[in-house]
């Protein structure tokens, strides 16, 4: 269905496969596969006119990212706050993203003016990757 549309594909990963760490082993290398796997997918998608990207995010305001301010809070007696702030200059960014943030640079990348946008991985991370 995809090639009969010239379709998108869009792969949602995390920062964590581009800066592996221990303590999320399993996440980090399943993240750095989804952009691995997209490319190989994209090389297939130039003959079959099917666009592929991925994008890394970092944190994003979610459910599942509440979720580990919670836990670190009950962890540490630390506030709400104290606990953004913390993971905020942890990975070195002024604010979470969001949602949306996401969101929009999916829909420019399936819009008519990002089909050039092929085999791309791109952070969304607030400039927390520091490699180029």
């Amino acid at each position: 269905m995809l090639c009969a549309a010239h379709g998108s594909l869009v792969t949602i990963g995390g920062t964590s496969g581009r800066i592996p760490v221990a303590d999320f082993a399993i996440g980090s290398s399943v993240n750095a596969a989804c952009a691995a796997f997209a490319k190989a997918l994209a090389d297939r998608g130039k003959t079959d006119n099917v666009q592929v990207n991925t994008i890394h995010p970092s944190y994003v305001e979610t459910e599942r990212f509440w979720r580990r301010i919670k836990a670190d809070m009950e962890r540490t007696g630390k506030s709400e706050a104290q606990s953004r702030a913390w993971h905020r200059a942890d990975i070195g960014v002024t604010r979470f993203g969001t949602p949306e943030d996401i969101g929009g640079l999916v829909a420019f990348m399936v819009s008519r003016r990002g089909r050039w946008l092929h085999g791309a991985t791109i952070d969304m991370d607030g400039g927390e990757v520091p490699s180029v």
